[in-house]
């Protein structure tokens, strides 16, 4: 009686194992079908981004991540008319 019960623990540990193995190959296909989505939009943005370079130096004005890194641009502050 204890080998029934020793086999059936192994093929319930079997069964297990298995079904592990199916999830981590459905997450597998999901991250790798998330990574070809997540190069593609990047690519979009920096198509986007290099066409909004052209249109402004064709226009003659910054582009508005020419000011800062982070994208931020930010105005010239106005001249002082003051006159002492």
């Amino acid at each position: 009686m204890p080998d029934e019960s020793f086999e059936q623990e192994i093929a319930k540990l079997q069964a297990h194992n298995r079904d592990l193995a199916a999830h981590l190959e459905a997450l597998d296909r999901k991250f790798e079908a998330d990574a070809r989505r997540d190069a593609y939009y990047f690519h979009l943005v920096k198509e986007k981004e290099r066409m909004e370079r052209e249109i402004a130096a064709r226009e003659g004005r910054p582009h508005q991540d020419d000011d800062d890194p982070d994208g931020t641009t930010h105005p010239e502050p106005p001249e002082d008319d003051e006159t002492a």
